[in-house]
């Protein structure tokens, strides 16, 4: 089933390296595979600036790391339309296969800042949520106070994870 994964990666430092000729980091004074664990980002040039200080293409070291979500595109886009009705974002709709569809996320999408923003406004797919992006997210996920009983458990690790992220110099990676 195709889908979304998202994992947190925290305790992040760059790696000093090199690509070999298959374009994989190597270590740049032995030549050798990076030893221990590493993560690379793709930071995703449709939603700017929420890589912040991640760079793309660099392999990090990481001292922890959590699955947050792994679930279909359609599962997560529903899950993301209800936390866009929960943190306060009107009804709006959107044009799709000439329908009008009703939607509180589509609100979120001719702005450029409010309440869980940078991930209601983001890719489905792929790129990166830097520390600085999970900092302000963290500090929206505190600030609701409805029900989320609908979107459990889902909300409660992502809201961990960029609480936790935000702390620990981390970084949400969706692919």
């Amino acid at each position: 089933v195709m889908g979304l994964d998202v994992d947190a990666y925290y305790g992040l430092t760059k790696r000093d390296h090199l690509f070999d000729a298959n374009g994989e980091p190597v270590d740049r004074k032995t030549g050798e595979d990076l030893e221990g664990d590493w993560v690379m980002f793709y930071t995703n040039h449709g939603f700017p600036n929420r890589e912040g200080s991640i760079v793309g293409n660099v392999a990090y070291s990481y001292t922890d790391s959590d699955d947050v979500l792994s679930m279909g595109y359609g599962r997560f886009n529903v899950w993301r339309e209800k936390l866009a009705e929960i943190a306060g974002w009107p009804l709006s709709s959107y044009n799709q296969y000439g329908r009008d569809w009703p939607s509180h996320a589509a609100s979120a999408w001719d702005v450029t800042e409010g309440p869980l923003w940078e991930l209601i406004f983001f890719s489905d797919c792929e790129g990166v949520l830097g520390p600085e992006t999970c900092k302000k997210l963290a500090a929206d996920f505190d600030a609701i106070t409805g029900d989320t009983s609908e979107l459990e458990p889902t909300f409660s690790k992502f809201k961990a994870a960029v609480n936790r992220a935000a702390n620990e110099n981390g970084a949400l990676k969706f692919h």
